[in-house]
């Protein structure tokens, strides 16, 4: 029988068996993910840690070895979200589109994120249950993402894609739009993301549009 080369613990077995450090991080994304769930269905103030620990089928004191306390778990729920929504943002910029363009796509992308239970904490519950520690380390998120739709908006107005309007004004409506959906977004419907982005996006669009386009 022809001898395998190792040349580390657990090399041959290639990407197979998760490293130590994985298996945290995949337990640590278990818990993100039920607790947003456990958020979004009955509220973050109602949602214990013997509520997370129960859908888990673990005891309390194993989320410790994961997590510091529910507070975190947000924050940690939040800045996964939120990183990714920046990201997709960031791509916008290699397009060379109009404003009226970027605005869709920041529209469907940001929709989208709703997509996914930690996407959906952005909005319900957001940030405001945080503590104060908490919330200005995330702050910084929300802040850069509502400067780059007010960007876009700006953008559309000067090459004429978007019709002459106050910015800040525009994204302050479409923000309370956009997250509004959580309130009464249910996939059991038969709507997806996508879909409620798309017919969004028509009412926006048709809204905002400018002499040029």
């Amino acid at each position: 029988m022809p001898k395998v080369a190792v040349t580390k613990a657990g090399a041959a077995w290639g990407e197979q068996v998760p490293s130590r450090d994985q298996q945290h991080d995949m337990k640590r994304r278990a818990i993100l993910r039920a607790s947003a769930a456990l958020f979004s269905e009955q509220g973050f103030r109602e949602t214990s840690l013997n509520d997370i620990a129960s859908a888990l089928n673990v005891t309390k004191p194993t989320l410790y070895y994961y997590v510091k306390n529910k507070d975190d778990i947000l924050f940690q729920c939040l800045h996964t979200a939120l990183e990714d929504l920046e990201l997709r943002i960031s791509l916008l910029d290699q397009a060379g589109t109009s404003g009226l363009e970027k605005l869709e796509q920041f529209v469907e992308a940001f929709i989208t994120l709703f997509d996914d239970e930690l996407g959906r904490c952005v909005a319900r519950p957001g940030l405001d249950p945080l503590s104060d520690a908490y919330r200005e380390k995330i702050q910084p998120f929300y802040g850069r993402v509502d400067a780059r739709l007010r960007d876009i908006i700006s953008h559309g107005i000067e090459d004429g894609s978007i019709r002459p309007c106050d910015a800040k004004i525009a994204a302050f409506t479409l923000f309370g739009a956009m997250n509004w959906i959580i309130k009464w977004f249910d996939p059991a419907q038969g709507y997806s993301a996508a879909d409620i982005a798309a017919q969004m996006n028509e009412l926006f669009i048709n809204g905002l549009r400018g002499d040029s386009k």
